[in-house]
């Protein structure tokens, strides 16, 4: 690829899976993969319940995506692995045998407790989670989430700071709504291979005051339509030399379901490729 030429995009396939995402049909993940494929995606991040919605259904998870032309850059997610260690093994272990059905060298891990994390220990379980992906040559990445425990871009970042494999995922709906606001300088200061992935997504102007999950669940933008600084993201990071996995995630289930997965998937790629190109 030329020095000009944009970088590939990715889209999360459950922003395009009809039905619950989160417990999908076989079909409804095959008609995602081909929604992204036939809209210029090159790579998709899945979810682990949609490799066991294949897999259950007598498909090859790997050989669905690969005869779309797509690869997989991330598998989502870890839960259960901040406060307790023997969880965090036990749940990189499942995770692993996903990540092998797919060929990702990528797993995501989030914090779903609206507690704050015991930072220390957090980023020790994080330790042991690289330790088990490690061995089979993959890494986890940790995406904060405004409403839970790691919800901000310092949180996520001393937790995955003292561990060398781990990285981060950068969302910038995330981003916007982070508590106290997006911090520049603090992005700048990470070393950039520790950026391993950034969703493209926008928010509602004038929202970020009620619901944070229903809002990042439900009412997401396409990049360039709302009021997150999708610029000034992508300017720190291209000034950080950093080369992240770029992909689109895209939650608004109302929208997917009044126009499709193939033309949403056609929206989001051209949105996309407009926001990085201003």
């Amino acid at each position: 690829m030329a020095a000009s030429d944009p970088p590939e995009l990715g889209v999360f396939l459950a922003t395009l899976t009809l039905g619950n995402p989160w417990s999908p049909t076989a079909d409804a993940v095959v008609t995602a993969a081909d929604a992204a494929a036939a809209a210029g995606f090159g790579h998709v991040g899945i979810s682990r319940p949609a490799v066991s919605a294949l897999a259950a259904a007598g498909a090859d998870p790997a050989a669905v995506l690969s005869e779309r032309g797509l690869r997989v850059s991330c598998l989502e997610a870890l839960f259960g692995w901040s406060t307790d260690g023997d969880a965090a093994r036990a749940e990189a272990a499942a995770a692993l045998d996903d990540a092998g059905a797919v060929g990702a060298d990528l797993v995501m891990a989030v914090e779903l407790g609206d507690r704050p994390v015991d930072v220390e220990r957090a980023a020790a379980n994080l330790a042991l989670v690289a330790e088990v992906l490690g061995g089979a040559g993959v890494s986890p990445c940790v995406e904060f989430l405004p409403w839970s425990g790691i919800p901000d871009l310092a949180t996520a970042w001393a937790v995955v700071g003292p561990v060398p494999s781990a990285r981060l995922l950068v969302d910038t709906w995330h981003w916007a709504r982070q508590p106290g606001g997006p911090d520049p300088r603090l992005l700048a200061s990470i070393p950039a291979d520790r950026v391993a992935a950034v969703q493209l997504c926008d928010t509602q102007p004038g929202g970020g005051r009620g619901d944070l999950m229903a809002e990042a669940m439900t009412r997401r933008l396409d990049p360039g339509e709302g009021d997150a600084d999708i610029g000034g993201v992508l300017a720190t990071l291209r000034a950080m030399g950093a080369a992240p996995r770029w992909s689109v995630e895209v939650f608004d289930p109302h929208r997917l379901a009044a126009e499709g997965p193939a033309r949403r998937a056609e929206q989001q790629f051209r949105a996309a490729r407009r926001a990085m190109a201003a």
